[in-house]
Formats: structure tokens, C-alpha cells, sequence
């Protein structure tokens, strides 16, 4: 594109956190023609709304992701270690639920809530529960499963396993919040939400929930 002989082309830059949407850089044009009105006026006129941009006068949405919504910001906690010298050998109890906030145990065939995200993305908020945690002990392996099964699609499955720690002398650990990110097909009639825990004594539990999945 070339510029004409009586325009003056300016670029102005916008900071990152003010930004424009889709656009870093302000291209401005002003004109030299003969007008009632002068070319300095014109700049001043153009200076002052970069002035408002820049002051906040034009917001942009604020987008988040599934990892600003994670209770540990995606970070899955490294591995588990082992306390070789605890003797606790009662079986371990546990639940696997749903929410973000606060544990909700899903009822029968009751289908994980889908969370759609600010740009398209689809996630759960998992959850779980210990009913006997070791009172010295309260650093857990958690390992989730998700399956979808489609009859024509085939079948999806979403996985996480974090390590999270919790404070000792509890009578009963929950864990929150935790996203799993998934993709399921469209036509999706059934499911199975899967959860296994292991605490630093080495004790290992299993919980399952089977789901149906309503009609979109």
C-alpha cells in the first residue's frame, strides 16, 4: 500500500497489557489537505484517544485457561515418596467426585459436569476423598481416568495422575479442583470416571463411577 503525498502515516505502539484485540500496532492517518481545521489540531485531536486506550477507556476481554482454573495451576506435584517405616496396613477408603470448590459425590449414572472454556475448550473439575488418611501421613498419588464410549466414534480416554499434600492429622482428606481436559466424541452415550490413590504408606485404593450420557 503506498501512502499519498498529502497523508502522513504514524505508528503508534500499544502496550501488551492494553492492547488492541488482534492488533499491537495503531496505524493512523492524517490528512494535509486544506481544511478548516489544522493539521496541528488534527495530531492533538489523535494524541488524545491514544491517550484514552492507553488510559483504559477501551477494554479487551480477559481470556483464561484451564491451567488458571487448576487448584495447582497444572502442576502435577512431581512423585510420591514412600515412608518405608510406616506400618499403617488398614484399608485404604476412597471416593471420586466432581467439583471445584468444594467435594460433590455424583449420583447413580450421574455424568461429570462439562466446564466450557472462555476460548472453546471443554474441561471437568475432578475430585476426591480419602475417609481414613494415615494421621502422620498426608501427601497422596492421585490417579484419575476418564473414558467416553461412542458407538459409532469409538472410544476417548483422558488421564491425570498429580501428587498433592495435604495436613497431617486430618480424620477425612479432600482434593478439589483438580482439571482434567478432555475432548469426548459428540455422540458419546456412556462413561466411566476412574480413581486410584496411593498414600506414602504404601496403601493403594480404587474408586469407579459409571455414567450415562444424556442427549445433547
Amino acid at each position: 500500500m503506498t501512502t499519498p503525498q498529502n497523508e502522513v502515516r504514524r505508528t503508534v505502539a500499544v502496550s501488551d497489557t492494553q492492547r488492541i484485540p488482534d492488533m499491537k500496532l495503531v496505524t493512523l492517518w492524517t490528512h494535509r489537505s486544506l481544511t478548516t481545521t489544522p493539521v496541528r489540531w488534527r495530531l492533538v485531536v489523535v494524541a488524545s484517544s491514544i491517550a484514552q486506550v492507553l488510559a483504559g477507556c477501551v477494554t479487551t476481554p480477559e481470556f483464561s485457561g484451564p491451567c488458571d482454573q487448576d487448584a495447582f495451576g497444572c502442576d502435577d506435584g512431581g512423585e510420591l515418596v514412600l515412608d518405608a517405616h510406616c506400618s499403617n496396613d488398614e484399608p485404604l477408603m476412597v471416593e471420586v467426585g466432581q467439583g471445584r470448590d468444594e467435594f460433590e459425590p455424583l449420583e447413580a449414572e450421574m455424568a461429570p459436569e462439562i466446564d466450557y472454556g472462555d476460548q472453546g475448550g471443554r474441561h471437568v473439575f475432578l475430585a476426591a476423598r480419602v475417609l481414613n488418611p494415615d494421621p502422620d501421613h498426608g501427601t497422596f498419588e492421585l490417579g484419575f481416568r476418564l473414558a467416553y464410549s461412542s458407538p459409532d466414534s469409538g472410544d476417548a480416554l483422558f488421564e491425570r495422575v498429580l501428587v498433592v499434600r495435604g495436613d497431617r492429622d486430618v480424620r477425612i482428606f479432600e482434593q478439589t479442583g483438580m482439571v482434567l481436559v478432555i475432548d469426548p466424541p459428540y455422540d458419546s452415550t456412556s462413561g466411566l470416571l476412574e480413581l486410584r490413590v496411593r498414600d506414602s504408606c504404601g496403601r493403594i485404593a480404587d474408586a469407579s463411577h459409571a455414567f450415562v450420557v444424556s442427549e445433547r
